[in-house]
């Protein structure tokens, strides 16, 4: 049995399906037997088709979607392009928050 994280089932809304909160939970808890399996060789990600699932054990922390993690399609300028958004918004958010000086 998998335990998945008020916080995952947040995020699997934000990142992957504009869903409500039952179908994202049952979303997450189809990749039961996959979550399972990697606990038990103690990996931290199981890759669905429309997810990366983060774990702890066998609890589901956070998620992310597929398009997060799959950039075979970018060439290297795009990559640095999107990294260097990320980056502009990271640190946008930490002056926010006054982290940076």
């Amino acid at each position: 049995m998998i335990h998945i994280t008020e916080h995952a089932i947040e995020r699997y809304i934000e990142r992957v399906a504009h869903v409500d909160r039952a179908t994202a939970y049952a979303a997450i808890a189809s990749a039961e037997r996959g979550v399972e399996a990697a606990a038990r060789f103690g990996a931290t990600v199981v890759r669905t088709a429309t997810a990366k699932l983060v774990l702890d054990g066998t609890t589901v922390v956070t998620v992310h979607s597929r398009r997060h993690i799959d950039n075979g399609d970018l060439n290297m300028e795009e990559r640095r392009c999107r990294y260097a958004e990320h980056r502009a918004r990271h640190r946008a958010r930490l002056q926010r928050w006054g982290a940076m000086q």
